[in-house]
């Protein structure tokens, strides 16, 4: 997945500057929208998901931590708020292109 998060990240970039000419315009604000969705929700990764997962390789399957729901649920919340900054970043994507192309 981070390869894929880095090319989001570095595309927006790129959309941006091609963009910058438009400052103002509905395109440029949901381009910016969308670059920013896609850093914060790489940032909330690697701050929680990743130690979370490393955690998680330190386990035993045949006998988890007891209080292994505990230790998980930052992953989940996290994960959860991941999703819906993505979803919010595609819809902002596909709506700025939409809007960019139009003019």
């Amino acid at each position: 997945m981070p390869p894929l998060v880095i090319t989001a990240i570095i595309a927006g970039l790129v959309w941006l500057i091609l963009l910058r000419k438009q400052l103002m315009s509905a395109g440029f604000l949901l381009a910016a929208i969308a670059t920013v969705c896609s850093i914060g929700a790489m940032i909330l990764t690697v701050k929680v998901n990743f130690p979370l997962n490393d955690l998680l390789m330190t386990w035993n399957a045949a006998s988890p931590p007891a209080n292994v729901k505990a230790l998980w649920l930052p992953w989940e919340d996290a994960h959860m708020i991941r999703t819906v900054i993505y979803v919010v970043a595609f819809v902002s994507a596909i709506t700025g292109n939409n809007l960019s192309r139009n003019k």
